[in-house]
């Protein structure tokens, strides 16, 4: 029995750098459980943009810094602001 449902937080670390280049956390949208195969089936909301290798400063704000205002040089350039 696994002990985890919706909204818990979990770290993510994959071996080949499928989503970042270290290990991050994901928050768990949705759980299903297929009792056929008896597979877990998770949705994960993670801190990671599409086509970047590293958490977004902004996906956890009370762990940012201050210092950093939004948006940031790199968001303005991209477009994302």
């Amino acid at each position: 029995m696994l002990k985890l449902e919706s909204l818990d937080t979990v770290a993510l670390n994959f071996t080949y750098g499928l989503v970042a280049n270290g290990s991050i956390k994901g928050t768990i949208q949705t759980v299903v459980y297929n009792s056929q195969d008896k597979v877990l089936e998770f949705e994960v909301w993670t801190s990671v943009r599409s086509g970047e290798m590293s958490s977004y400063v902004f996906a956890w704000p009370a762990t940012s810094s201050a210092a950093i205002g939004y948006p940031t040089i790199l968001d303005l350039y991209s477009g994302g602001a």
